[in-house]
């Protein structure tokens, strides 16, 4: 069915309302009630975690007191700039694309809007230079599968690092969880929530090392999390995602890896414990008070989203992020429900 640009807009505003809505409530239930998942996460059943969920104003507010509120990451994959800066006005602002080539036209075409660009699809190293000239302010790789692209990125920001104002790139670490020869990602040894003999205690030796890797060697890029792909088999997803969840926390045994996010969590600290002080005082004048709250409640929660101080787990999309977010997900990656139907594929894609 074809849209006319209002349609369009309007549309897309509906759906992403609907998204939000899903993903703060069952951000809020996970944090009010996080035994609705057991501790092998295979028998949890999403229906059953999902049940007697809060109402959208109550999530709303619970959640911009929650550290590590999920991030909505629209997926734009062949959608028009159009589309884009429909969900833009809406208030979104993180948008990941699968290809360089198309990642780079619309960031250069949308370069007025104050978007966050995450690169979510395999990257050959090749491409790296390509992609950091032709978005320098490139908010994220997530697909970060060896020390060799780690090094290319890492040499590609400090090309172009006085355009991104000395700032790294984050990069996460993309883990093939499920297993599966035609996914991308450092394979795990076991993916059914269990820990096989061949486990190492801190994590999956493999990962473990890029991650040391990243954090240790690689000065320009700034490791912020995990991601992974769903198992295709439904009755496995839940499993593949509690075991992302444990090895996040594997992760976090390691004293320099928790180091990287304890400095940026004090810091963070600091600030909310300044912003609080500061709205309470009583020096404030009521009209003040007044004009910064509406400012607030009508700002969609980039500060929350923007966020170094957490390490992410990214994974679930528009069929399994229910379970991802009860898995404990910081990031979902939506397309098709805030886009509808994506278009016809080109012939030729880089």
């Amino acid at each position: 069915m074809a849209f006319d640009a209002s349609s369009l807009d309007l549309l897309i505003r509906e759906n992403l309302k609907r998204v939000r809505e899903e993903i703060l409530t069952l951000s809020v239930r996970r944090s009010v009630a996080p035994s609705a998942v057991n501790d092998k996460g295979n028998d949890a059943k999403t229906d059953s975690a999902c049940s007697s969920l809060p109402s959208w104003s109550s999530c709303e507010g619970a959640l911009r007191e929650t550290e590590g509120c999920v991030r909505l990451l629209a997926v734009s994959k062949y959608q028009p700039a159009s589309a884009v800066a429909a969900a833009a006005l809406a208030g979104q602002r993180h948008f990941g694309e699968n290809y360089v080539q198309e990642l780079v036209e619309k960031a250069t075409q949308l370069c007025h809007l104050d978007l966050k660009w995450h690169m979510i699809g395999h990257l050959q190293s090749n491409k790296a230079k390509q992609l950091l000239m032709g978005c320098p302010q490139l908010y994220a790789v997530e697909t970060v599968d060896s020390k060799k692209l780690a090094k290319t990125l890492n040499d590609a920001v400090a090309a172009v690092l006085s355009q991104r104002n000395g700032a790294p790139l984050r990069v996460l670490v993309q883990v093939n969880a499920s297993d599966e020869a035609s996914k991308s990602g450092v394979r795990l040894h076991s993916v059914d929530g269990n820990r096989g003999e061949t486990e190492t205690p801190c994590g999956d030796s493999e990962v473990r090392e890029l991650v040391e890797y990243i954090v240790d060697s690689c000065p320009h890029l700034r490791f912020s999390g995990l991601m992974t792909i769903g198992h295709p088999d439904p009755e496995r997803t839940s499993g593949t995602f509690a075991k992302m969840a444990t090895l996040r926390l594997d992760l976090l045994k390691l004293p320099h890896v928790r180091q990287v996010f304890m400095s940026r969590t004090e810091s963070a600290g600091e600030r909310e414990a300044y912003d609080r002080s500061e709205r309470k005082s009583s020096n404030t004048s009521e009209a003040a008070r007044n004009t910064r709250n509406k400012a607030e409640e009508a700002r969609p929660l980039h500060a929350a989203f923007d966020r170094d101080d957490l390490f992410e787990l990214s994974m679930g999309m528009s069929g399994d992020m229910a379970e991802a977010i009860i898995h404990g997900s910081t990031e979902v990656r939506i397309g098709t429900a805030i886009f509808g139907s994506r278009p016809l594929q080109p012939k030729s894609r880089s």
